[in-house]
């Protein structure tokens, strides 16, 4: 079952983020599919949300394309490692992040998303390049 669940999660990706394909939300996704995406800060909860948040993606980042670098899989869970980039924000973008989603009868029921928050205002010029989180926490003075 492991293998089915990486391939629903690569045709996720492939798919419905890359192509647009809104259409196969039902088939990969349960009707009560919940979880987390820090991007938003939003919960999720059924394919109407999902829609939704592919839709804000292609809105805000019209021309976006994920590459998935891996996919680990153990039980009814499945974490893909991934990139986007986005040619028209500018010629280097690109932002990673990982997905963990839990399955149900060969659909995604649950989806805990995560990206490089950081990464993303710095390259958006948002926040300065020389913030470093591991060296504030490195560095922190003892108290």
């Amino acid at each position: 079952m492991t293998e089915h669940n990486k391939a629903v999660l690569e045709r996720v990706i492939y798919e419905v983020f890359n192509k647009n394909r809104l259409d196969l939300i039902p088939e990969l996704y349960t009707e009560d599919v919940g979880g987390f995406d820090t991007a938003t800060q939003q919960e999720l909860s059924g394919h109407d949300i999902i829609r939704n948040l592919v839709a804000g993606y292609r809105a805000t980042f019209p021309d976006h394309q994920y590459v998935l670098h891996d996919l680990v899989g153990e039980g009814d869970k499945v974490c893909a490692r991934w990139s986007v980039t986005d040619r028209t924000i500018f010629p280097d973008f690109s932002v990673e992040g990982l997905s963990l989603c839990q399955f149900r009868d060969g659909k995604i029921c649950r989806v805990w998303q995560q990206w490089d928050d950081l990464g993303l205002l710095q390259q958006l010029d948002a926040v300065s390049k020389s913030v470093n989180i591991a060296s504030a926490v490195l560095n922190r003075p003892e108290g």
